[in-house]
């Protein structure tokens, strides 16, 4: 299955370089630190292996527990150490900023119920259903056709009204497919009155909440930290995906054929409840109106200022992003 992002992989470098503009942090040439590298990986394999394992070993045995103590000190040691080096892997400074944080909380959520509801899903329709992998893959087609169509008409709804809009309602509807199904599926197949409905609907909720998050995140940081700003949304990304697929894992690992609906039944609850999650987190993003009266204050006190103490709007052949933090550094001063 993983050899189909070999093609991709080689069609992205070879179009990547022609086709997309390049951008780089005036203060970004230092690789991250590699002892946090080292040490946020480490814990969160124990993490990821304390939660998978957790069936066999138990929760409350020397290994599980174990495990998630070193993981906890080791995290502990990395945000220390991230608020210390200068080259740290996860910026700490970003989280000062309203959107960056509750948008990037609202991702992890989100990104756990995403992975658990799609990889269960599949292991669902396979071992409880019983379709074959050609069916199985037949049947969840609908949800990402849906999030194919309508993604890219809400990322230019968002740009006009904002993401905090669509992310709280969007919440709402991928909560309200997982339970759903949660009141309808049973153990016998019944795909156009069950599963076609929620698949089109959490095909709704994914495509107005997973693409937005992103954007959220980065909307109120400055021009030269959007990608720092990305990449951690990335990186929150997939440690929600990771934590997903052990939670199921867990979950649904060690289970008898008869025990599987049930299990399936606490992974949908843990889905909607990662919808409700997202859209409290999102109801703390700044409004839109807030934001913009926000650059007009800070852009009025630039042009109230005296000329000898008004840093230029412009200077020739100056980068824009050295613009941006020259005028910042203008109006804080």
């Amino acid at each position: 299955m993983f050899v189909v992002n070999v093609p991709i992989g080689i069609a992205v470098a070879i179009f990547g370089r022609r086709l997309l503009d390049e951008s780089r942090e005036p203060d970004g040439s230092r690789l991250p630190d590699p002892v946090g590298t080292v040490v946020v990986t480490v814990a969160l394999v124990l993490l990821a292996l304390a939660i998978v394992q957790s069936g066999a070993w138990g929760w409350s045995s020397t290994r599980t527990v174990g495990a998630l103590l070193v993981a906890v000190v080791l995290l502990g040691a990395f945000a220390g150490r991230c608020a210390t080096v200068p080259n740290s892997v996860l910026p700490l400074d970003l989280f000062s900023e309203r959107g960056f944080r509750w948008a990037n909380l609202g991702q992890l959520l989100y990104g756990t119920g995403f992975t658990i509801m799609f990889f269960g899903n599949v292991q669902f329709l396979r071992e409880v259903w019983g379709y074959s992998p050609v069916w199985t893959g037949l049947a969840m087609a609908p949800g990402p056709l849906v999030v194919f169509l309508l993604a890219p008409w809400f990322g230019r709804l968002a740009g006009r009204i904002g993401q905090r809009p669509i992310l709280i309602p969007g919440g709402g509807i991928s909560a309200a497919a997982a339970l759903f199904l949660l009141s309808r599926v049973d153990s016998a197949p019944a795909y156009l009155a069950v599963w076609l409905p929620f698949t089109l609907v959490s095909g709704v909720g994914v495509s107005m909440v997973l693409p937005l998050l992103t954007s959220a995140a980065v909307a109120g940081l400055p021009a030269d930290r959007f990608a720092t700003g990305s990449a951690v949304n990335a990186a929150l990304r997939n440690l929600g995906q990771t934590l997903g697929v052990a939670i199921f894992v867990a979950l649904a690992g060690r289970t008898t054929a008869g025990e599987l609906l049930a299990h399936h039944r606490i992974a949908w609850w843990l889905v909607a409840a990662a919808g409700v999650a997202v859209s409290a987190t999102s109801w703390r993003l700044p409004r839109v109106g807030a934001t913009t009266r926000a650059v007009e204050r800070d852009r009025h006190l630039i042009l109230l200022r005296p000329t000898a103490s008004r840093p230029s709007p412009i200077a020739p052949g100056e980068p824009a992003t050295t613009r941006i933090r020259r005028v910042r550094q203008g109006v804080s001063s």
